[in-house]
C-alpha cells in the first residue's frame, strides 16, 4: 500500500476513535448493538439473575420490540408460556437489562429447539461453534466452572 493511502487511512481511524471516544457509554452500546445482526444476541443478557428463557423473553420484547407472538414463532415455544415468563421476569429484573457486551453474540435461532434447554443450547453454542473454554464460558455467563460442565454433559446425554 502506497505511503499517502496508509497516511489517509491513519487519518480517517484516527477520526473515527476520536469520534466513538466522544460518545456516553448509552450511545456506544447502542452503536455496537445496531451494528450486530438482529439475529444475535449480547452474551451480556445472560448474567442476569434471570433464567435463560426470561432473559431471552425480555430481551427480545424490550431491546428488539418484537411481539410475544413474534417471540413464540422464534423461540418455538407457546404464547401464555411466553407471556407468563415475561410478566414473571419483569418482577424479578430491577432497572434494565445489560445488553452491553457483544464481544461474544450468540444466534438466536438455536434457542427453538425444545430437546435441549436453554442454558444447554447457550453452553454447546458456546464450546462447540464458538471454541471458548469452560472457564472462559463460566466467566460471560457468570456461573459456576463445575455448573458448565455438568450442563454440558446433560447436552451431550441429550444427542443422539
Amino acid at each position: 500500500m502506497e505511503t499517502s493511502k496508509k497516511n489517509e487511512l491513519v487519518s480517517q481511524l484516527s477520526k473515527l476513535v476520536s469520534s466513538l471516544s466522544s460518545l456516553s457509554e448509552k450511545e456506544r452500546t447502542t452503536l455496537f448493538s445496531n451494528l450486530a445482526s438482529k439475529k444475535d444476541l449480547p452474551i451480556s443478557i445472560f448474567r442476569s439473575n434471570l433464567s435463560g428463557l426470561e432473559a431471552l423473553t425480555v430481551y427480545l420484547k424490550d431491546n428488539q420490540n418484537k411481539s410475544i407472538k413474534e417471540i413464540s414463532t422464534l423461540l418455538n415455544r407457546k404464547i401464555s408460556t411466553l407471556y407468563t415468563t415475561y410478566t414473571k421476569s419483569k418482577r424479578k429484573l430491577k432497572g434494565a437489562l445489560d445488553c452491553s457486551d457483544f464481544s461474544v453474540t450468540i444466534p438466536i435461532q438455536i434457542f427453538s429447539n425444545r430437546k435441549f434447554s436453554v442454558l444447554e443450547v447457550l453452553v454447546s453454542n458456546l464450546r462447540d461453534e464458538q471454541k471458548l473454554s469452560w472457564s472462559k464460558i463460566a466467566a460471560l455467563l457468570g456461573k459456576n466452572y463445575s455448573t458448565i460442565r455438568t450442563v454440558y454433559r446433560r447436552y451431550l446425554k441429550k444427542c443422539p
